[in-house]
């Protein structure tokens, strides 16, 4: 009853009485720890367990964790407690980077010591001195909740992750600090959100239209803030600072994604002593940014995606195409594909959580049991299983254009997901593949057809700052591709280098040119910036077709050698190098991008494969 009498005087009284906005501020503070206190005082406070750490969890049990409060230079002390999960249940669930695992220092956990990684030790330390959080406050952290060294446990937990951040109160990213990003920064940040969020407020209690949080609707917040710290000075400084921490690690992390698009409400980031909601950040970036600038920033692109992932689910009932079982695995896959983790296998089963959500709010039929988390496979068993039920699912092939392949013993197809190329998931293919797997999944048989052979090749070449090797890769490229290419096409060189150029698009490529031109005009290496040499395909392999077309390999270690083929499968975006292995079997040998792509990606339908003839490839 206290709590209701306080939070009506809270939002009438410094409105009846005129009182300022910071008046009214106060009163909402002393309100929100009211109620935060008294919620923390209804947990029953858990009790410190002896024994070993570790103890075998029911079906329905996770662990939690309470932390004692110390000061500063104390070590943190914390306790685990196993309850079963519910939506009665209160606790906050913690999101970081583990960041390098080499680098650990000691807690005491159930009065033992127990080694964490550095970001979590500081997570703990700025959690446990938030003074919201009690020593009753449950919170749930994966890698000590979940016991790390007992690979069983962790097949049957990881699965239950998406729920357990799903139900949780709260989720807290805990970012650390850099010389870019420290938290007096994000202090500054902190500041300009709360400032935003009261002049919100302050609107809806006088009944004025609640804004819809583009920069026209944001006049009274902006106001505020120019008053405060100048009419530009926020708006730079502040757009400057959201871009510097949404390029940091935590945002590419794949459970951070998983754990952000889960949740209920938009997780808090949390810095040092300074919390602030990701969507409050979102909406200043909304009102620091320009038309120009506001869809700049991919990783604030990505994390708007995530959300909509899920918010849309309802949707996928009238969205067959994208939005089933298999296709919304695709679909994570390909959104996430800039994603890392500390384990590989970690690369697929930390977007677990959302397909099953996808599951959940379509009743779609449920992922093969042997596609569950198991920590006791290989990576490429996991790979391989993955690459049979996304491929024969869906009859996609965007999931075999990869940055890289670092895989053993596997089909050559069967693609390293660690590595696939990023901004694919909204070109999808214009034809289904129709293709089938053989001989147990060692084999994919494909339907396309040959567009040319490779006649000429050069292999990857290693990055250098050396202006020699630079003007001898050059000078490479020049004699044993364009210049056969000119002979071939009857376009000069000069013209087929422009096209080079035009076609990277870079809007540097100016610059480039004028080096490249300067240095195939001399006989000896000119002075020039090093990293020219990306610009001019010096670090993949590339070569010259008999139909005259140029084309790169999209791999790093995917070198094209003589007599491969060029092809375009059904099901695919952009054509594959495919290489003899006899007995009319072939090998993947990479992804290419031509200089003249001969055909536009809507004209890759069926009508298209219909004149080219089509026949099958296996692919081994």
């Amino acid at each position: 009853m206290l709590i209701l009498v306080v939070g009506l005087l809270s939002f009438y009284l410094p409105f009846l009485s005129g009182w300022p906005l910071y008046y009214y501020l106060l009163a909402q503070t002393l309100y929100e720890l009211l109620v935060t206190y008294y919620l923390a005082r209804r947990r029953v406070p858990l009790p410190p367990e002896g024994g070993p750490i570790y103890k075998e969890l029911r079906s329905t049990d996770i662990r939690l964790l309470t932390i004692e409060k110390s000061e500063n230079g104390e070590p943190i002390r914390c306790f685990l407690r196993r309850v079963p999960l519910s939506v009665d249940l209160k606790y906050i669930a913690l999101s970081y980077v583990w960041g390098d695992q080499r680098d650990k220092k000691d807690i005491s956990l159930n009065r033992r010591l127990f080694p964490v990684g550095a970001n979590l030790y500081q997570a703990l330390q700025d959690i446990s001195q938030l003074k919201w959080f009690t020593e009753s406050s449950y919170l749930w952290v994966d890698s000590i909740c979940i016991n790390q060294d007992d690979n069983d446990e962790k097949s049957k937990q990881v699965p239950r992750m998406a729920q357990i951040y799903r139900l949780a109160s709260q989720i807290i990213v805990s970012v650390m600090t850099t010389d870019k990003m420290t938290e007096f920064d994000f202090e500054f940040l902190s500041d300009l959100s709360y400032t935003c969020v009261c002049a919100r407020r302050w609107d809806v209690l006088l009944n004025y239209p609640t804004p819809t949080w583009c920069v026209a609707d944001n006049v009274r917040a902006m106001r505020h803030l120019d008053m405060k710290y100048g009419r530009d000075s926020w708006r730079k400084r502040g757009h400057r600072l959201l871009s510097e921490l949404f390029r940091l690690s935590w945002v590419s992390r794949i459970w951070v994604r998983q754990e952000i698009a889960m949740a209920i409400k938009w997780p808090t980031i949390l810095v040092g002593m300074h919390q602030t909601d990701i969507g409050e950040l979102l909406d200043l970036w909304t009102m620091t940014s320009d038309a120009e600038t506001r869809d700049y920033e991919p990783a604030i692109l990505e994390i708007i995606e995530l959300r909509l992932l899920l918010d849309k689910a309802p949707l996928a009932r009238d969205n067959r195409k994208c939005h089933t079982t298999p296709g919304s695995l695709l679909q994570a896959m390909l959104s996430n594909a800039m994603a890392q983790s500390t384990l590989p296998s970690d690369r697929i089963y930390g977007l677990l959580g959302i397909v099953r959500a996808f599951i959940e709010e379509n009743g779609s039929a449920p992922l093969p049991e042997q596609l569950s988390p198991n920590y006791n496979k290989s990576l490429e068993e996991i790979y391989h299983q993955y690459a049979v039920y996304v491929l024969e699912e869906t009859q996609d092939l965007r999931v075999l254009i990869t940055k890289l392949r670092q895989l053993k013993e596997v089909p050559s197809w069967v693609p390293d997901f660690r590595y696939l190329m990023p901004h694919m998931e909204h070109t999808p293919p214009q034809t289904k593949a129709n293709l089938r797997i053989l001989n147990s999944g060692r084999e994919l048989q494909l339907e396309g057809f040959e567009m040319s052979v490779c006649m000429a090749s050069l292999p990857t070449s290693e990055i250098s700052p050396d202006p020699f090797h630079t003007f001898n890769r050059i000078q490479e490229v020049e004699n044993q591709i364009l210049t056969p290419a000119a002979t071939i096409t009857g376009i000069s060189v000069a013209t087929l280098r422009a096209r080079l150029f035009e076609f990277w698009r870079d809007d540097r490529s100016c610059h480039w040119k004028h080096l490249y031109d300067e240095l195939v005009s001399k006989d000896r290496p000119a002075e020039c910036d090093g990293s020219v040499e990306k610009y001019l395909l010096a670090a993949k392999s590339c070569a010259l077709f008999r139909n005259g077309n140029i084309g790169w390999s999209t791999r790093i270690d995917g070198d094209i050698k003589r007599s491969d083929l060029v092809c375009l499968f059904k099901g695919a975006i952009e054509p594959l190098i495919i290489r003899s292995a006899g007995r009319g079997r072939y090998r993947l040998v990479t992804s290419c991008t031509l200089l003249n792509p001969m055909f536009k990606h809507e004209d890759m339908n069926e009508e298209l494969f219909q004149k080219n003839q089509c026949t099958s490839f296996t692919l081994i």
